[in-house]
C-alpha cells in the first residue's frame, strides 16, 4: 500500500482524525480517500475508506462549519471543486454541491488543485491552483454563503503566479492574529519543497502576501 502525499488532520470531540489519499503501489488505479483516528496518538483505528469516485482523489481538505463537518477533495479530473458533508462518525461523506467548475482547455494542464476554504470575518475564501501551460496560478474566490452562495472571483485573482509559490501545500493557518499560506515548490519537480507566505491583507477587495520562510 502507498499512502499519498496529501493528508489533513481534524480534531472533533477529543478525537484526532487523519484523512489521507490512499493508493496501492504497482497497481494502476485511482486514489481514494481514507481515514484513521486516535484519542492518544499511540493507538490508531484501522483505515476506513470515506470517499471513492470514478476519478482520482487527493488533498482531502476537511473543515467544520455551522456544526457540520465538510470535505473538499481534489478532483482535478472532474474540472470542478465540490463540497461533501460527513456523517456523524466521519466514516463517510456525501455530495452537497458544486462550488466551482471550469472547462478544461488545451492551455490547462492541472485544473483546481489543492483547493481549500478559509473563513475570515464571515466570508468564505476559496484558494485553488490552476496550471496554465505548466505554470501555476493561485486563484481566489469568495462568498458569504457556503451552502447557497455563488463563489465570485476575487478582484486580485490570481494572487500568485509561478511554480515556486503558486500551488498550495496545505490550508491557510491562523496563528496569533496572523495568517499564513503554505505553499509547495514545484518549479523543478512536484512537491520539492515547502514554504510559508504571510498574508498581510485579505478582504473582498484586496489581497497581499509576502514570503515569510522558505
Amino acid at each position: 500500500r502507498h499512502y499519498g502525499d496529501h493528508r489533513e488532520v481534524s480534531i472533533k470531540d477529543d478525537v484526532l482524525y487523519l484523512f489521507f489519499e490512499k493508493l496501492y503501489a504497482g497497481i494502476k488505479e485511482k486514489g481514494h480517500l481514507a481515514m484513521v483516528k486516535t484519542t492518544d496518538l499511540r493507538n490508531w483505528s484501522d483505515p476506513v475508506d470515506v470517499l471513492t469516485l470514478p476519478c482520482h482523489l487527493s488533498f482531502p481538505f476537511v473543515f467544520e462549519d455551522g456544526g457540520s463537518v465538510y470535505m473538499i477533495p481534489e478532483s482535478n479530473e472532474l474540472n470542478s471543486v465540490d463540497l461533501y458533508q460527513a456523517n456523524d462518525n466521519l466514516t463517510g461523506f456525501t455530495y452537497v454541491r458544486n462550488l466551482l467548475k471550469q472547462p478544461r482547455t488545451e492551455d490547462i494542464c492541472f485544473n483546481h488543485c489543492d483547493s481549500h476554504i478559509f473563513k475570515k470575518d464571515g466570508v468564505y475564501y476559496l484558494f485553488t491552483s490552476v496550471s496554465y501551460r505548466w505554470t501555476y496560478a493561485l486563484e481566489l474566490y469568495y462568498t458569504d454563503d457556503l451552502l447557497n452562495g455563488q463563489f465570485k472571483k476575487h478582484p486580485a485573482s490570481p494572487v500568485c503566479r509561478g511554480n515556486e509559490f503558486g500551488r498550495c501545500g496545505g490550508s491557510v493557518i491562523h496563528l496569533d492574529d496572523d495568517y499564513y499560506r503554505i505553499t509547495q515548490d514545484c518549479h523543478v519537480k512536484y512537491g520539492e519543497n515547502v514554504s510559508v507566505m504571510k498574508i498581510k491583507k485579505l478582504d473582498k477587495n484586496s489581497y497581499d502576501e509576502e514570503l515569510y520562510k522558505r
